[in-house]
Order: C-alpha cells, then structure tokens, then sequence
C-alpha cells in the first residue's frame, strides 16, 4: 500500500459525486444492452476470479495473519452464501420465491450495481498492490493505503463485492440471494472486525487518524 497523504474532505466528496454521475449514466445504458444480463453477470463473476487468482502471483509475503481456524470460519461463511447464490440445487421451496420482478428496469438496476461493484473491487485490488492477502495478514514492508478509493473508504474492495452482489441478487430476483447476501455480509463484517484491529495495531497514529476522517464502507455514512 502506499503509505502518504489522502484527498480532503471536499476532494473525497466530489469524487463520490462524480461517481454517482457515472452510475446513472451506465444505468440509462444497459437500459439497451442487447445481451442477456444474468448470464452477462456471471461472466463478470468469473473474470474478477480470474483476476483475483493472478494477483496471487505478486503479493508479498505474510508476517503476521489470521489463524487457520479464523480463515476456515470466513471461507464457510462466504462459500455458504456463494452457494446459495449460485446453486440450482437450494432452488427449493421459499427459497426459490422470488421477491422482485425480472422487468428490463430491475435487471438493469442489478446489472448496473454488479458492474460498478466489480470495478471497484478491482480498483481497490490494483491500488492496495503486492500488499492484499486473501487472509487478514500484515504482508512484509506493509504500508497503509490513503489514496484512490481508500480515501473514499476503509474498505473499499468489500464495497465493491457487496454492490457486485447486491446487483446479483436483484437479478437472481429469488429469495435465497437474499440470504446469500447476508450470510457474505456476515463474513465480510468479521473480516473486517479483524482487519482494523491488526491496522490499529501496526499503525496506531496514521490509522486511528484515518479512522475518524473515512468510514468504513459508505462514504460518509457508514
């Protein structure tokens, strides 16, 4: 990461609003996208994998992480709630209801979330470098990230995987997305948990600082 100096208040904001610009204007897009958005979705799903498994290749070494019986917690949760988003087989019952219609609007509402989701989860990754872990872990020669989309929020990466899926499941439409998603956002949150405590203690000052300027997950709300 890149230890230095974040936008200010102002810059911060303005981005943010830029960004929404963006968003309705991809929105008012895929209102016309000539292809089918759920398979479209899980292509998108499977390149951030792709992406995901090559940035493996130039992370730097672990120091210090999470134990195994902490990492095995977070890899059920989240592989449970993946499962009940992609798995034809848990297609039964309530589960299977469907709690919004699949009109072009709403797809085109999910489609849109996903796509944004998934580029900000891979400008999260790209800004954060050799230093992301798929453990939380302090890699060697750490450093804190205030720049890019950090400076907007904490976690941005976990931001862009929660609208990825938040997208997924308005287009999935049924109810087990539903449960899938809070399943992932409990992981998440006890990933995070943890991930801010090791960045209190690795940085005290520069954290604690950052802390009380950026939230969390929104920005400027949460």
């Amino acid at each position: 990461m890149f230890l230095g100096k974040g936008l200010t208040s102002s810059e911060s904001g303005s981005n943010v609003f830029r960004i929404r610009n963006i968003v309705c204007e991809i929105w008012r897009w895929t209102m016309h996208l000539p292809f089918d958005i759920p398979e479209t979705i899980g292509v998108m799903w499977k390149a951030l994998g792709v992406i995901w498994l090559v940035g493996l290749l130039v992370r730097r070494p672990s120091v210090v992480q999470e134990s195994n019986r902490s990492w095995i917690a977070h890899a059920c949760l989240a592989f449970a709630g993946c499962s009940l988003l992609g798995s034809q087989w848990l297609r039964v019952g309530w589960l299977g209801a469907r709690f919004v219609g699949d009109s072009v609007e709403v797809q085109s509402v999910g489609f849109t979330l996903a796509l944004c989701g998934c580029v900000m989860a891979i400008w999260a990754r790209v800004t954060l470098g050799g230093n992301w872990s798929g453990r939380v872990a302090l890699q060697r020669h750490h450093e804190l990230v205030m720049e890019g989309p950090y400076a907007m929020a904490r976690h941005p990466m976990y931001l862009g995987f929660l609208m990825a899926l938040a997208g997924t499941v308005i287009v999935l439409g049924e109810m087990r997305g539903l449960l899938g998603f809070a399943v992932i956002v409990l992981a998440l949150c006890l990933k995070m948990r943890l991930e801010e405590r090791l960045m209190l203690r690795a940085f005290p000052e520069e954290y604690g600082a950052y802390r009380r300027r950026v939230k969390a997950l929104i920005p400027g709300v949460l």
